[in-house]
């Protein structure tokens, strides 16, 4: 691949040559990777003097630094909490640079044996667990519409329908409490396909997104509602901006739709939770889609409840490991981020770390098997203890 053919970074060029000419590095110190391996090529400005070094045909792509451009969680943060972006107004996305890198690493067969096997394991599982299809959603009570015709679905996501099905249930039962019935795919339910966009199978994530559309529009819904942050994301935000595929119908995260009921009075909370909580921010809910109030809203709505903000929070939150693929290409490191997100709740002294997406909070009790002293829980689960 020429410079001429490098289609997917070409078009960040301007980004790239601002972050060349800086000489600040702040984005350093909000990259929750760098701070574990310290390494100026996996700082977001290391991965920009690679880009430019590719585009200028200067360097091209290795197997070693494939391997190196992978080690980045697309969180954000370096955009948000770190990057000053010298007279050139808005602050510079390295996310998506990475992501063209990636893409186009993949396009040349140069992706590490670790990510291939991760996107073939999506493509014939429809989940990056590699769990099979027909187990997903088991905690389905056989009671729900699952096939009942309404206007709206609820969309589970791969974690909830796999490894942390509590966040989902909570989610059903505060939309039952508010009559909201809503359809829901059970085993048919199609992965979003997040992963496989943001490891560089473009192509094949542009594919997934054109089927998903189509097979949610068949159902007749004309909203949608996601617990899992990345699916939302995946809906909102990459399936029309990076893969041009239309969604046809509303998106919510579920805590955009709970704040809705609210507002509308149809969902009240009276019983008292006397508990002290924090609330982290998944990086695919706040900074790459930016739902910051809906859940903190939410909370204050308990009754009893004691709320106490971590350092890092909002448009400054740091990843706990889990986006970009990080916890299934490198789990050790992944485990890292986690525990050092769980130091900073445990900080403020809180009894419980809320956060409002089941991939986070399952990869968050994964990596805590040992007592922390702290409960990991997602919001819908509090919201119901409070009904």
């Amino acid at each position: 691949m020429d410079r001429l053919n490098h289609v997917y970074l070409e078009i960040h060029t301007a980004d790239i040559l601002s972050c060349n000419i800086c000489s600040f590095k702040y984005c350093r110190g909000a990259c929750p990777v760098y701070d574990i391996v310290r390494s100026e090529g996996i700082a977001p400005s290391g991965f920009n003097h690679y880009a430019l070094g590719i585009l200028k045909g200067m360097i091209h792509y290795t197997p070693s630094a494939a391997e190196q451009i992978y080690k980045c969680t697309t969180c954000g943060a370096c955009r948000t909490d770190g990057c000053v972006a010298p007279g050139f107004g808005d602050p510079i996305d390295t996310p998506r640079i990475v992501e063209a890198m990636r893409a186009e690493i993949v396009e040349q067969g140069m992706a590490p044996q670790h990510v291939r096997a991760l996107a073939q394991r999506i493509l014939e599982t429809g989940n990056p667990y590699g769990e099979p299809p027909e187990a997903r959603g088991a905690w389905l009570s056989t009671s729900l519409p699952s096939e009942k015709q309404v206007d709206i679905l609820y969309f589970m996501g791969c974690a909830a329908g796999y490894k942390y099905p509590a966040p989902a249930q909570a989610a059903l039962r505060l939309l039952e409490t508010a009559g909201v019935s809503v359809t829901i795919l059970g085993n048919r339910e199609p992965c979003c396909g997040l992963t496989l966009f943001s490891i560089g199978e473009r192509k094949k994530a542009a594919e997934l997104a054109r089927r998903n559309v189509e097979a949610l529009q068949v159902t007749g819904v004309h909203e949608v509602i996601f617990s899992d942050a990345g699916c939302y994301r995946a809906f909102k935000k990459v399936y029309p901006e990076e893969l041009k595929v239309s969604v046809p119908f509303k998106v919510y995260h579920i805590t955009e739709y709970l704040e809705r009921l609210v507002l509308e009075d149809r969902l009240t909370f009276k019983k008292k939770v006397e508990k002290k909580v924090t609330y982290h921010d998944p990086c695919n809910l706040s900074i790459q889609s930016g739902v910051y109030n809906a859940p903190r809203n939410l909370l204050g709505k308990i009754p009893g409840l004691k709320y106490i903000e971590m350092k890092k929070t909002r448009d400054k939150t740091r990843s706990v490991g889990v986006g970009g693929g990080f916890e299934f290409i490198f789990p050790e490191m992944a485990k890292e981020l986690a525990l050092k997100r769980i130091e900073e709740a445990k900080a403020t002294e809180a009894e419980i770390l809320v956060s409002a997406c089941p991939a986070v909070e399952a990869h968050l009790i994964a990596t805590t098997l040992r007592p922390t002293g702290l409960l990991i829980q997602d919001i819908t689960e509090l919201l119901v203890e409070a009904l």
